[in-house]
């Protein structure tokens, strides 16, 4: 008898140990659900201008040879802006810093290594056919400091002044983050079929405009097509 009660105990409790980790699991769930619904609720209607703060970037000349794609908008960091260049390359331009927080002197750390998006944040993804572009969907505040990633053949810095750091190569991926184990704000990696990842030829600048620092990426549209030298460079303002 003692023996049968030990055993409808113990059965009892394996059952409560199970609807406790499926509650715990559905717990989780919902809080997941509703954090991501936190997060579409901050997104605006996509937009199709110029904003004048991005053309303000660009010489008149290369003005008419640029088509907006999008302008995405979001409630809780800067919009971020995707353009066409000659119908053969993208150009991405995106606000870090606004209170003129950020020294390109002090603070801006490159490394020459592969990385991937933070575990457990929720990114905006633009499926641009060789690759993808990634940025998060949450808050983000101006930047004090940068930290790049780059992976790539050839990848190198082209230049680097007080106003403007420049980069180049073939890249497999790159992320943008800041502060040293801090989340990645944005990420982009070639398309990868089976074991091989196809690189994206990329010009990266990262430039000042009185207190504001911008970040443009100019990438090809085909992964095997090179970008003219110099291009995202002769394009500023």
């Amino acid at each position: 008898m003692e023996n049968r009660s030990i055993r409808k105990g113990l059965a009892l409790l394996g059952l409560l140990m199970v609807f406790g980790g499926i509650g715990y699991v559905c717990l989780k769930g919902l809080k997941g659900f509703k954090s991501n619904q936190d997060l579409f609720a901050e997104d605006l209607p996509t937009t199709f201008k110029m904003l004048p703060e991005d053309s303000a970037l660009i010489q008149n000349e290369y003005l008419k040879r640029i088509k907006v794609v999008q302008v995405r908008n979001n409630r809780v960091r800067r919009p971020m802006s995707q353009f066409l260049v000659d119908n053969r390359y993208s150009l991405f331009i995106c606000k870090l810093d606004s209170l003129g927080l950020l020294s390109f002197k002090d603070s801006f750390t490159v490394k020459y290594i592969g990385a991937d998006r933070t575990t457990g944040i929720v990114y905006d993804v633009l499926d641009l056919g060789p690759y993808e572009f990634q940025y998060r969907s949450e808050s983000v505040g101006d930047a004090s400091f940068v930290l790049l990633t780059m992976k790539g053949d050839s990848v190198q810095q082209t230049l680097r002044s007080d106003s403007l750091i420049g980069f180049s190569g073939l890249c497999d991926n790159i992320s943008v983050s800041y502060g040293y184990n801090e989340v990645v704000d944005i990420f982009m990696e070639g398309r990868q079929i089976g074991f091989t990842t196809f690189p994206i030829p990329m010009d990266i600048l990262f430039c000042k405009r009185g207190k504001s620092t911008y970040l443009l990426i100019l990438t090809a549209n085909r992964s095997n097509a090179p970008i003219p030298r110099k291009l995202l460079l002769s394009m500023l303002s």
